[in-house]
């Protein structure tokens, strides 16, 4: 074992990240959004998500097909962006689900209309998803 010597670099003097994303959906821009808000802005550099589509192809809320957003999601975006990030979801853009059933061999199994979290499965559509997070990055 090589002790460190003076002319290695240490982590205050790295160069800030540059993160390269590939895919403009919900988890790359999701990914890019959680990097803005939780790097220190001196330790992050240009964030890059390169997309096949255009900017205005990402403002189309009507995109895709639909996409079910459940307690661990709705958890996950209000680590990202806070609760209003996810209220932004559940209250413009998705409905709460009640009353769902899972058809098993055995009969249906009944989901439960609120998690033990406290929060909902929600649906809503999965162009107004990525929308949100694209309009909540910076620049």
């Amino acid at each position: 074992m090589q002790a460190a010597t003076t002319s290695d670099p240490s982590p205050h003097d790295a160069r800030p990240l540059s993160p390269v994303i590939i895919g403009a959906g919900i988890g790359g821009l999701a990914t890019a959004l959680a990097l803005q808000r939780s790097v220190p802005r001196d330790r992050l550099g240009q964030i890059t998500v390169l997309e096949k589509r255009s900017l205005a192809d990402l403002d189309d809320d009507s995109a895709g097909a639909g996409a079910q957003v459940g307690p661990n999601g709705l958890r996950a975006l209000e680590a990202i962006g806070g609760a209003d990030l996810a209220e932004k979801w559940r209250g413009r853009c998705s409905s709460d689900v009640e009353g769902m059933a899972i058809m098993t061999p055995g009969g249906p199994m009944l989901i439960p209309e609120l998690s033990d979290t406290g929060l909902p499965i929600t649906f809503g559509r999965w162009g107004a998803l990525r929308k949100i997070l694209k309009d909540e990055l910076d620049g």
